[in-house]
């Protein structure tokens, strides 16, 4: 189940963010939307909270990093 944390627009687009290991991502509020193509899907959306399965599934897509709020 997706955890969001803050509103889109509101915070998490517009608010400072860093780029981090995705291990190190994993409980940390996303500042971009991760999306693996195919199929084209968010993973992830900004304000979420990036759950350890969501960034497992991420990295075998090939992602080696998250954008996240700092």
């Amino acid at each position: 189940r997706r955890q969001r944390q803050m509103c889109i627009r509101d915070r998490a687009v517009l608010s400072p963010s860093e780029e981090v290991p995705m291990n190190l991502a994993v409980g940390r509020i996303a500042a971009r939307a991760s999306c693996p193509c195919p199929p084209g899907v968010p993973v992830v959306m900004p304000g979420e909270v990036i759950s350890e399965k969501a960034a497992e599934f991420l990295i075998r897509y090939g992602f080696s990093s998250a954008k996240v709020l700092k």
